[in-house]
């Protein structure tokens, strides 16, 4: 990762000896299933107060704005798909009012209620209430008197499972007319950590666990330092959103062996198709929030996929700055290779040759979004990412198989910022569909599926969007005070206990 505008060194020898930071690690799992989608983000908190402190797992989501848990014994939680009790393939909780009306941890806002209806057509309403959440494990980081939206009715318009949403956006996204302290504000107003701020690093390999650290970061789970991106702003002028401008994406291109990958090659480029999941009709169901979003100059044209020109970047293709000198070392969690480098090792011909993915700049804007069902990005990219991949691609059914060994070794995709100063770099690894999820028929011929959907070409029409994948790879900072977020390589076991706690900023 380039160096730009970056994160110093944040607390003086003496103050770390006496002074324990403000801040609260919690696991983020990696959950997926065929319903839902193979990348999942589950986090547990924990509701009302001891010692009647009510744990709800939901979904760890930076592209909404409100924290939604069921009533229990609600209309929600009688929906044949809830995930509230048993006999719920998957049981996440619900919160009971009585329990923590018992505990003195309870108040019902008359006069105010949410309405969120997600971009798969799925509604939720119902009461906003007040209670305790606890943000940390061991009832560490609890912020008294947060405001959560209670789920009691739901109108579900697909097959997706319904689950809690721990929406963690800016309040400009909030479900509500009312706009009030989101958790992240509620946080810092309550004193419980030092700034609203948050950082995160995911788990590349299912049900692998991750983490998020509410006030602060983990020196500890990332490289070299923190780069600054600022949040872009909509048409209107306004930051509802973590959304940040990308300015150009290019392709590490993975091994081409022909000896194992000759009969996958044959298959991809016969336009093999895999079946369509359930939760491929879901895409976009877990956009919550208020604001209709758009960005980039007005009036920008929709263009014609298939017009931008494969192009290696002017110095030949080369980059001697590139992330081979990132060697994550922790093979077990996924998020590194200690033999990142082009060797024999890992099957790389390729050295550090790019692909330019010919990135239109007014399809720049990419939405961070923990919560996101599957990467997105423009249309015209993606078809340049099949063409270079050697794989069919159509806006309908989005990219085609391919050879598995392609997506091993350097393989990744490069996203930058701020006139490519900053550099990031997501393994084609992390975007592969797993094994468990995939089909049989396409494994067995040794193709692979990549987890990366089209979004319409011209600006204004939706953003690109980076999921878990992205934050398996980038340790990402969420500064909702500063409207900025930081970006580094991850590093190590992402779930491991923090090592390093620093307050932030």
């Amino acid at each position: 990762m380039k160096h730009s505008r970056h994160l110093p060194l944040l607390l003086l020898a003496g103050e770390a000896a006496t002074t324990q930071p403000r801040v609260f690690q919690n696991l983020v799992q990696h959950f997926e299933s065929a319903e839902m989608g193979p990348f999942i983000p589950f986090v547990e908190l924990g509701f009302g107060a001891a010692p009647a402190v009510q744990p709800i797992t939901g979904i760890f989501d930076t592209g909404s704005s409100d924290t939604i848990v069921p009533e229990a014994g609600s209309e929600v939680c009688q929906q044949a798909r809830q995930q509230c009790t048993a006999p719920a393939p998957v049981v996440l909780g619900q919160f009971d009012p009585a329990a923590a009306a018992a505990a003195g941890d309870f108040c019902r806002l008359d006069g105010q209620r949410f309405n969120a209806t997600f971009g798969g057509g799925d509604q939720y309403d119902g009461d906003y209430i007040k209670t305790s959440v606890v943000l940390g494990q061991d009832g560490q980081g609890r912020v008294a008197g947060a405001q959560v939206a209670l789920a009691s009715h739901s109108e579900p318009q697909t097959e997706l499972p319904q689950v809690p949403v721990f929406g963690l956006g800016p309040i400009l996204n909030e479900a509500s007319d009312r706009p009030y302290n989101n958790l992240p504000k509620k946080m810092k107003k309550a004193g419980v950590t030092k700034g609203q701020a948050y950082s995160v690093v995911l788990n590349p390999t299912p049900l692998g666990n991750g983490s998020v650290f509410f006030g602060g970061i983990d020196r500890a789970k990332f490289e070299g330092e923190l780069n600054e991106v600022p949040l872009a702003k909509n048409k209107r002028g306004e930051l509802p959103e973590f959304v940040v401008k990308m300015s150009s994406v290019a392709l590490v291109p993975g091994a081409r062996d022909a000896a194992n990958n000759g009969s996958a090659r044959r298959n991809a480029d016969a336009g093999r198709r895999a079946k369509r999941m359930p939760w491929k009709r879901g895409v976009g169901a877990r956009r919550l929030g208020t604001a209709k979003n758009t960005y980039g100059p007005q009036g920008a044209a929709r263009r014609e996929v298939g017009e931008r020109r494969l192009a290696m970047r002017n110095n030949g293709g080369k980059r001697s700055d590139g992330y081979h000198k990132n060697r994550n070392g922790d093979k077990k969690n996924g998020n590194g290779n200690s033999n990142n480098g082009s060797n024999a090792c890992n099957g790389s011909k390729n050295g550090n040759t790019e692909i330019n993915l010919g990135l239109d700049p007014r399809d720049g804007f990419i939405l961070m979004d923990t919560g996101g069902v599957e990467m997105a990005l423009p249309a015209h990219v993606v078809s340049a990412l099949a063409q270079a991949l050697g794989t069919s691609f159509s806006e309908d059914d989005g990219l085609g198989p391919v050879p598995c060994g392609q997506l091993e070794g350097d393989a990744a995709l490069i996203m930058r910022f701020q006139d490519d100063a900053v550099e990031t770099r997501v393994p084609l690894a992390h975007m592969r569909l797993s094994a468990a999820l995939a089909d049989p028929a396409l494994t067995s011929d040794g193709l692979c599926q990549l987890v990366v959907r089209a979004v319409a070409d011209g600006g204004g029409e939706g953003t690109s969007v980076a999921t878990l994948p992205f934050f398996a790879a980038v340790y990402t900072v969420f500064d909702l005070d500063g409207n900025r977020l930081f970006f580094a390589p991850a590093k190590g076991d992402p779930g491991a206990p923090a090592a390093q706690l620093e307050e932030f900023p």
